[in-house]
């Protein structure tokens, strides 16, 4: 994977790994050993939302850069995914941790939600309006 992420920084399109649920890297120790045997051509884009979901500890995960038996689409259907604010995630400590090592990269929000219960078009802010049409 390492030479795969040199090799597109060459091509001019770098890329960073996402550990995800239901995905070969998903739990804390996965992602440590992930990192351990990668060199700097595999950045990690962390995923802090999906970490908490699998047992991890997300600020420490941040330091070194009960789960049901559901699928994870089973538990993004019952709402194990909110929108920022709503769920058990403290930004505000995540942010400020990454920015005691000078993080100056991207922070990007996910918000997983079954789109039937929450129609993306009905949470959208007015003033964003031109950006989906």
């Amino acid at each position: 994977m390492t030479e795969f992420g040199e090799w597109c920084a060459e091509q001019g399109m770098p890329i960073s790994y996402h550990h995800h649920m239901a995905a070969p890297i998903e739990t804390e120790e996965e992602l440590d050993l992930l990192m351990k045997h990668s060199g700097e051509g595999l950045p990690l884009l962390f995923d802090a939302g999906h970490m908490a979901f699998a047992g991890g500890e997300v600020l420490r995960v941040v330091d070194r850069l009960d789960r049901s038996k559901e699928s994870f689409l089973d538990a993004v259907i019952r709402g194990a995914f909110t929108v920022p604010g709503d769920g058990s995630l403290d930004f505000e400590a995540i942010v400020k941790r990454l920015a005691s090592y000078g993080y100056e990269g991207w922070f990007v929000v996910e918000a997983e939600q079954d789109p039937i219960k929450n129609p993306p078009w009905k949470w959208r802010r007015s003033d964003t309006r031109n950006c989906f049409e």
